[in-house]
């Protein structure tokens, strides 16, 4: 079992490096036109393994070597740092192309669509509303100061802690789980479009 999901966690490593060099070769050349269809696919690609990762990540086990571990967490940072490039090359654009903004911005979840670049708009748009919850439940320390921390660790707090998920959904008000969720079914409605 190890020895396959290290062949796949090396499969995934290898395609998320390709992506990367495509994704800066892509930021030299840029053409608009072919630029943000590019960066939209590798979006999609990069979350696509991602998901594909966390299945594998799944299979790991107390009885699974380090070598299997090692090679999902070298995968996942590499998928990551792919996904955060193209990210970053999508928002540059957008800030620069008002008429895609404005397509991105209209953008509602429509499953049954099929219109494959309104599916990545919407990807994009979700994982967007993504970021923006973490990166804003991190830079305003929603889980709680430390001395809560110690709290806790004491036994003062009798409450069950919740999940980074619960907490974004009570401060924020974002539903991270149905987001994730949404994430999921667009990437996999696109790999019935895309991967044929």
């Amino acid at each position: 079992m190890s020895n396959s999901i290290i062949d796949t966690a090396n499969e995934y490593k290898k395609v998320a490096q390709m992506l990367e060099v495509t994704a800066k070769a892509a930021a030299i050349d840029r053409v608009d036109s072919e630029f943000i269809e590019g960066a939209l696919l590798r979006l999609f690609y990069a979350k696509s393994l991602e998901l594909k990762l966390d299945r594998s990540s799944e299979l790991l086990d107390e009885e699974s070597d380090m070598d299997a571990f090692d090679a999902v967490r070298e995968a996942n940072d590499a998928v990551d740092k792919v996904s955060e490039i193209t990210f970053e090359q999508i928002e540059s654009y957008s800030a620069d192309d008002k008429k895609f903004e404005i397509q991105v911005s209209n953008a509602s979840v429509n499953l049954d669509s099929e219109d494959s670049g309104d599916l990545l708009r919407q990807l994009y748009k979700c994982e967007g509303i993504i970021q923006m919850a973490q990166r804003t439940s991190q830079h305003h320390n929603i889980y709680g100061g430390a001395a809560r921390g110690w709290e806790r660790l004491e036994g003062i707090d009798n409450e069950p802690a919740m999940s980074p998920e619960e907490t974004i959904f009570k401060d924020l008000g974002i539903d991270m789980y149905e987001l994730l969720d949404v994430r999921e079914k667009l990437v996999a409605k696109l790999e019935g479009m895309i991967t044929q």
